[in-house]
């Protein structure tokens, strides 16, 4: 008897494996791979209203200006990338004073790296801010009558941005931001003749080209 038990458990212990199946093989996913870095070209264009006086001596002599930039933009995230800018900006203002007529022409160059947030929105539509801050130079030349004066002077500056991008295709953007610019370049042309800190409220859009 018992060993017609032993010989029917060892036939059951045998046959086991074939009623439970085959164990299914476990199957585990890779990890996303990281975002690839992104680079992009930016050429921007841009008009600036001046929110101060140029001169100290002269109230009400605000001179606005226009402005063409290049921009390198390195994106480590699809959020968040860093910039480098180099942008020109010039202007000019008449004003007549009794029978003189005084003539200001402004003239910047600005070096500046910076950082960017980018925040989708839709597939094809995203929100931006920025800042950049770095080197500028001021140029400035005054005409009256048959005297001219210039100086060239180099200080700080700084610009902020917020904005909206419209991806046209998937190597290309265009965007429109409001900009916030200052220096603090002080030209002085001797005399108590000298300018004051700039600062600059203004549009800046243009294209973007990713490689």
């Amino acid at each position: 008897m018992d060993y017609l038990i032993m010989k029917k458990l060892a036939l059951i212990a045998l046959a086991a494996p074939v009623f439970a199946g085959t164990p299914e093989p476990v199957v585990t996913m890779p990890a996303p791979a990281p975002a690839a870095p992104c680079c992009a070209v930016e050429l921007g264009v841009s008009g600036n209203m001046a929110a101060k006086d140029l001169f100290k001596q002269f109230p009400n002599k605000e001179v606005d200006t226009v402005g063409i930039d290049l921009t390198a933009v390195h994106s480590f995230t699809p959020k968040h990338a860093i910039t480098f800018r180099i942008g020109a900006a010039q202007g000019d203002e008449t004003e007549h004073a009794d029978e003189a007529r005084l003539k200001t022409y402004l003239r910047t160059v600005s070096i500046m790296p910076g950082y960017r947030f980018t925040q989708p929105v839709s597939e094809k539509t995203s929100l931006f801010c920025g800042v950049n801050a770095g080197l500028v130079n001021q140029h400035v030349h005054l005409k009256m009558l048959d005297t001219n004066a210039d100086d060239s002077a180099w200080g700080w500056g700084a610009t902020a941005e917020v904005g909206v991008r419209y991806q046209l295709c998937p190597c290309s953007e265009i965007f429109a931001a409001y900009q916030l610019s200052g220096n603090t370049v002080n030209n002085d042309f001797g005399h108590g003749l000298e300018t004051h800190r700039q600062i600059h409220n203004g549009v800046r859009a243009g294209v973007s080209i990713k490689f």
